[in-house]
């Protein structure tokens, strides 16, 4: 009774919550000092994680705006034309199985092979107060994934892999000095998804319970001491954090991921109609994915911290709108330990539900991240897998894949279409194809020491 009663009060303290500003209790007030570099031994830590650290999981039941800031001077980089036959699939039966040249994150061509040998980046990037938007990078990311962070609001990992962002400046495509971001602290999620990705982390300062936590990073801070969305990193310092590893890159480390431009076939064949995903992480955090059928991308809008107005949201790079060939909702066991500090559990996990939108439908998928013989192999982990209930890779559609991290048995229907807050989310309507996900805070647990928290 009394852990439900703290689940209400929560719940009812995060609907009330104000303009969603990140915990001040996780960063560090950025000196103008420069950026910080930890490294460790990232092979003997991986070969470690192959024994499997994390006991696997069972399967869980079916179930008038201010002004943006400034653009950076300079056209946006057209967006490159793929080509691809349609019989194209990356299969994920192996190590070695994907196409030469192609991405195995995002199924599409990289626009330079030696990219395949870079490992990836892994950077958190802020989504509030509403001055950070539009964020510069995000459409370059092969994996985008938002979690909840506390305080109603939510913030992006984004996996920049083979794809460096680039931009026309004064009529030349430059990449070195493009700078990604605004950047925040650092939080425990990162360290188990940069293990899984053998990658690299970007994040501007964390607690110092957090930073002693996390391996293979980079620090950054803004020069404005007055304003903490102020951090970016450029694309140099990106490739340089990434090339100071003890081992080569390899690129097989990213499989197991397959991908079709056609639809699932097999058990999951038709799917149901998703016209839209909406997400209200808060009354004034609410995401919506809207299926736009002419370039069969799902576009990104963003409530403007009023819990009405939705506005579509951009790249400041590329000036693209912010769209993703997938959209996955990931279910998965989260933990806070007091109002800000969390961890959810993502490593060697067996089977654990997920929904996949893709080309204006739904399917109910599941995710992985369990360790394979590949991995006892090697001594090397891989990236999450998408599956069917057979454990049969589920196919994604080329291009970028946009993960939304929700607590497990949160409960997602269709509803009805309305602008309404309340009664959208408390009214059902089956077939609509309007797909709301009823986001809960968990309730904190509070630990009496956060050092017995297991590490992720």
């Amino acid at each position: 009774m009394l852990r439900k009663f703290y689940r209400l009060a929560i719940a009812l303290l995060v609907l009330a919550s104000c303009v969603p500003q990140s915990p001040a209790s996780h960063v560090i007030s950025p000196p103008v000092t420069p950026a910080a570099t930890r490294l460790s031994p990232d092979e003997t830590s991986l070969k470690q994680d192959s024994a499997g650290t994390v006991t696997p999981t069972s399967v869980p039941p079916t179930s008038t705006l201010p002004a943006p800031p400034a653009v950076p001077s300079g056209t946006a980089t057209p967006a490159p034309t793929v080509t691809l036959s349609p019989t194209f699939v990356l299969q994920a039966m192996g190590p070695d199985t994907f196409p030469a040249g192609v991405n195995p994150l995002t199924g599409l061509p990289v626009p330079d092979v030696k990219e395949l040998y870079v490992a990836p980046v892994l950077v958190s990037i802020t989504d509030s107060p509403l001055t950070t938007r539009p964020q510069a990078g995000l459409t370059f990311a092969s994996f985008v994934y938002e979690y909840y962070l506390g305080e109603g609001a939510t913030r992006f990992l984004a996996v920049f892999y083979a794809n460096p962002p680039t931009q026309m400046v004064n009529g030349k495509l430059e990449s070195d000095s493009v700078k990604v971001g605004p950047i925040r602290s650092g939080r425990l999620p990162y360290e188990s998804l940069r293990k899984l990705y053998n990658g690299f982390l970007v994040f501007a300062g964390a607690s110092d319970y957090v930073l002693s936590r996390l391996h293979n990073y980079l620090v950054v801070y803004g020069s404005q001491t007055i304003d903490i969305n102020q951090a970016f990193v450029s694309v140099k310092e990106m490739r340089q954090l990434a090339g100071s590893g003890a081992r080569k890159f390899d690129p097989t480390t990213m499989t197991g991921l397959r991908f079709d431009p056609q639809p699932p076939s097999g058990p999951l064949s038709g799917g149901k109609p998703a016209n839209q995903l909406w997400i209200p992480y808060n009354l004034r955090a609410q995401i919506l994915w809207r299926y736009d059928p002419a370039s069969g991308y799902y576009n990104r809008y963003q409530d403007q911290d009023d819990g009405a107005t939705f506005v579509k949201a951009t790249d400041r790079l590329s000036g693209k709108t912010v769209e993703s060939s997938n959209v996955i909702v990931m279910f998965a066991d989260t933990h806070f330990y007091d109002l800000t500090t969390f961890s959810i559990d993502l490593m060697n996990i067996t089977k654990m539900e997920a929904v996949l939108l893709r080309d204006g439908k739904m399917y109910p998928i599941y995710w992985k991240t369990v360790v394979d013989d590949y991995s006892r192999k090697t001594g090397l982990l891989r990236p999450p897998r998408f599956v069917d209930a057979q454990g049969n890779p589920v196919a994604l559609k080329p291009g970028q894949t946009w993960v939304e991290i929700v607590p497990r048995f949160t409960p997602y229907y269709e509803s009805v279409i309305s602008d309404n807050y309340l009664y959208k989310i408390n009214n059902k309507q089956p077939g609509s194809g309007n797909w709301t996900v009823q986001f809960v805070a968990p309730a904190p647990e509070y630990p009496d020491d956060l050092s017995s928290v297991p590490l992720p």
